[in-house]
């Protein structure tokens, strides 16, 4: 018997996959289409990637119970491949348990990194908030 893992989702151009500081547990394989991260700071929408075919979004937030720290829109009509963490917890069954503690590792360390970017008003680039 061959269990089902991955669900596939479609999104019309415009529509909003999730927000930022909503919890998350999904992640997001594209199959075709294109999606934008995008985040709110100081009442200004910045894009922060532009993601097309075979790329992930929303990955985080398998290892990451917190919030979502940015948010994804379609930017075209677009199809991806849906990873719940339950599904990611039957895909590392027997997975060697230093790759698992490594992999979440890794995640927590962009969360903190993610938390602390900005963007500069002077040069709309990005850039470490100070501590």
């Amino acid at each position: 018997m061959t269990t089902r893992i991955l669900d596939r989702r479609v999104f019309q151009s415009g529509q909003v996959i999730f927000r930022a500081e909503e919890p998350g547990s999904h992640a997001y394989l594209i199959k075709s289409g294109a999606v934008e991260i995008v985040k709110d700071l100081g009442g200004e929408e910045i894009v922060f990637a532009r993601l097309g075919p075979n790329e992930i979004f929303g990955e985080m937030a398998l290892f990451n119970s917190g919030k979502r720290s940015t948010g994804a829109r379609a930017v075209d009509l677009t199809e991806c491949v849906v990873l719940t963490t339950g599904n990611l917890e039957k895909l590392l069954e027997g997975t060697n348990p230093g790759v698992a503690a490594l992999l979440k590792t890794l995640v927590r360390r962009l969360s903190e990194i993610n938390e602390r970017i900005e963007v500069c008003p002077e040069t709309g680039r990005f850039k470490m908030a100070a501590e």
